[in-house]
């Protein structure tokens, strides 16, 4: 008897306990799917017979003249409770993911062991150097202007948070572990030390439009309260009783830094991984969030549909909003950035409508 059939064996017995043995093999359904199944010929935990019988049952199926749009069919818990192999849920749709990368699967005829030496095998290689860029001088430029004509923010070239990503057990994130605070996670990453260095290859400092009386400021990012104030990451000003420039820069930088919820929620509103705790064991959680974010990339840059923002009240359950830990000390440069942005602001030349409502 396998493990999948426990839960049926023990229904008559132990409702109780079936049910909370088929709870954890439910989290798992979302990389049993056609378009998902192919995931598993990149696991080094997956043994080289079961992808060869796999990469058979692939070239075995036929690429259907079209992929119809919508949310992946999950299996059906019942069937997966039987003898099913992982080579049963491979199907026509499973040639979706070769497709969005413009991948023949060539190296499917080759024996498993042999792979990695295919330069069009690694998926995160292939899709990292066109989809996850490092920006360079120009593309800040233009990601500034984007903000500003968008979002009023000038001086403003990205906004940040984190979210930890839930697997069974322990919690983690990718780039730090579920302990550590959005401050802590960003002080430890490369980004982070390149931002403190100032290495990004950010603009130069520039005077805010129509306020030269300021001088030069930084181009910035904004974060929340969770990240430090430094000279070019902003965050708002903290407690409930501020005065009102202080309470309209905290609108505006809110304002600007919705653009990274709505990503948050569009990434896992598309890529269903990210609605249930993920079932995998914790050194392949990185492999599939990164590959995950590059195909987002991938998908949102070659696809003109807008994809529907998630509501504000709708959580996602295997996302968790990462916290403040310790104190978050401001230089006085940073402080002196922000009372800048604050009394530009509240001026004639950088307010907007219905900011004083």
């Amino acid at each position: 008897m396998t493990s999948r059939q426990l839960p049926l064996y023990f229904q008559p017995v132990d409702a109780p306990v079936a049910k909370a043995v088929k709870k954890p093999i439910q989290r798992h359904l979302w990389y049993l799917t056609e378009p998902l199944i192919v995931l598993g010929l990149f696991d080094s935990h997956l043994g080289c017979d079961m992808k060869a019988a796999m990469a058979v049952q692939l070239q075995t199926s036929l690429k259907p003249p079209v992929y119809t749009p919508g949310k992946p069919t999950f299996p059906r818990t019942a069937v997966l409770l039987g003898d099913t192999s992982l080579t049963s849920l491979v199907g026509t749709h499973s040639w979706l993911l070769f497709d969005l990368l413009g991948e023949t699967g060539h190296w499917l005829a080759l024996p498993p062991g042999h792979w990695d030496k295919d330069d069009d095998f690694a998926i995160w290689d292939s899709l990292v150097d066109d989809y996850l860029p490092v920006p360079k001088p120009a593309d800040w430029q233009e990601i500034a202007q984007g903000i500003r004509e968008r979002w009023n923010f000038p001086n403003c070239v990205g906004a940040m948070d984190g979210k930890h990503i839930l697997i069974q057990a322990p919690l983690v994130d990718v780039g730090a572990f579920g302990r550590s605070s959005d401050g802590g996670t960003l002080a430890a990453s490369a980004f982070g030390e390149a931002l403190r260095e100032e290495k990004l290859g950010l603009p130069e400092d520039a005077p805010l439009p129509g306020a030269d009386h300021l001088g030069s400021l930084p181009h910035v990012f904004v974060g929340d309260e969770a990240f430090p104030l430094r000279r070019n990451l902003l965050r708002p000003y903290p407690g409930r009783h501020l005065s009102q420039p202080k309470s309209i820069f905290n609108y505006r930088l809110s304002r600007a830094r919705r653009v990274v919820e709505n990503a948050f929620g569009i990434f896992a509103a598309q890529w269903r991984i990210d609605h249930r705790v993920i079932g995998v064991c914790p050194e392949n959680v990185d492999a599939i969030v990164k590959a995950t974010v590059a195909l987002h990339n991938f998908q949102r840059w070659n696809n003109t549909t807008e994809a529907p923002v998630p509501a504000d009240d709708q959580p996602i359950p295997a996302f968790r909003d990462v916290r403040r830990m310790g104190a978050n000390n401001s230089a006085q440069q940073a402080t002196a950035v922000r009372e800048a942005f604050c009394s530009y602001f509240s001026s004639p030349a950088g307010e907007v409508p219905l900011q004083n409502t």
